[in-house]
């Protein structure tokens, strides 16, 4: 494997093979891989699949530059009229998109935003609250394709 891997580590290495590799290495559906060396193989198979995205130009530094850099006119005047006062429901909220915008919901005046995420639910029927944040923000625990968890919040 030890020269599979030194050969997989060339630029003009087939992407295809690599991940041909990989998944002889971790089958789909497997678990994850405790064995230190398979941890060790996998690492390297992904840094020669890094280095075959960028030789071909389809990985950029920072995917992610252009939208930070992009400007959204929000019309604050108009929507803080609209929210001001109100209960707001965020789906998602403990994500990345979802956390920031239940801090800019705080900052236009809602009363209160109510946060359902089911990144803490180790069962989907689970409804849970989790806290209260400034007293503007509480967040609960819950699938929303659950209907009672939802009715419940």
């Amino acid at each position: 494997m030890k020269s599979k891997l030194k050969s997989l580590m060339r630029h003009d290495t087939n992407k295809a093979e690599i991940i041909k590799c990989i998944q002889q290495l971790v089958p789909p559906g497997s678990p994850e891989p405790q064995d230190s060396k398979v941890i060790a193989s996998l690492q390297s198979l992904t840094a020669a699949l890094i280095q075959a995205y960028v030789a071909e130009g389809k990985l950029q530094a920072d995917p992610f530059a252009d939208a930070r850099k992009r400007m959204i006119h929000l019309y604050e005047a108009e929507v803080r009229s609209k929210l001001q006062g109100k209960v707001v429901l965020v789906t998602g909220g403990e994500g990345c998109v979802g956390s920031h915008l239940v801090k800019k919901l705080v900052e236009l005046g809602v009363r209160c935003v109510v946060s359902v995420d089911k990144v803490r639910c180790s069962d989907p029927s689970e409804v849970r609250p989790i806290g209260t944040q400034n007293g503007s923000i509480t967040l609960y625990a819950a699938d929303v394709r659950n209907y009672n968890a939802l009715k419940h919040i």
